[in-house]
């Protein structure tokens, strides 16, 4: 099959027909602003993702503030438990020696206990970080996954798209015509039998005739002679 090509279906009969060149011009101001707007989607892409890495960015820093703030708050509160610790362990030494047996136990016992407590936090306080990121990062998973699939369907479009077809069906919806004006005759205004210029165009080219030679102009007493200048004539005006 025969491709198509702008440079031969563009053509009109009419020697000052501008038409098939006013399609091209056309078709060719179409695809530029498709460009530009597919340059001011990009753009407005990366700016919305430069807007999004700064949020995602402050976000982070709003999560490392708050880390840090919590290990701040654990330290000073492991602070206090060791000066608490100290104090109970100077206030036990003073106590007598059955006293000192008895609240031994039972601080052995309420020291269990509290690890048992600070232990349930530190298992919450784990397992709902863990359920929390788990969670977000299924999300932006699916986000993805969703993403991919788009872009597949963009992807298998341009797989369709095919130049030679875009151009031959521009060809095919715009085209004016395979045949391009005839060429303009010369005609001898010298010669005394001009030659007569026939009421259609043809394609084929007249036959080749060797020119005569041009006639000697005559002219008359009263005839104008062009070719001389009377003297003391100029061009210049005073």
């Amino acid at each position: 099959m025969r491709e198509l090509h702008f440079k031969d279906y563009f053509w009109n009969g009419e020697l000052t027909s501008t038409g098939g060149y006013d399609y091209i011009i056309q078709h060719l101001n179409d695809g530029k602003r498709t460009c530009k707007e597919i340059e001011d989607f990009m753009k407005a892409r990366a700016s919305i993702e430069e807007k999004y890495a700064k949020e995602l960015l402050g976000l982070s820093k709003k999560v490392e503030q708050q880390m840090d703030a919590l290990h701040k708050q654990r330290a000073t509160q492991f602070k206090k438990a060791m000066e608490s610790k100290k104090t109970y362990e100077q206030k036990c030494r003073d106590k007598e020696e059955a006293e000192q047996n008895m609240n031994r136990n039972a601080s052995t016992s309420n020291a269990k206990q509290q690890e048992k407590i600070f232990e349930k936090q530190e298992v919450e306080r784990i397992s709902t970080l863990r359920n929390m990121v788990w969670t977000h990062i299924n999300q932006l998973s699916q986000q993805c996954v969703t993403s991919d699939e788009l872009y597949e369907e963009v992807r298998k479009s341009l797989e369709q798209c095919d130049i030679q077809e875009d151009i031959e069906h521009f060809v095919n919806l715009r085209r004016t015509g395979d045949k391009p004006p005839a060429p303009v005759l010369y005609e001898n205004f010298y010669s005394s039998q001009r030659v007569s210029v026939a009421p259609s165009f043809s394609r084929t080219a007249p036959p080749i005739t060797r020119r005569g030679p041009l006639p000697n102009p005559t002219n008359t007493e009263g005839d104008v002679i062009y070719s001389t200048v009377d003297p003391g004539y100029s061009a210049q005006r005073f």
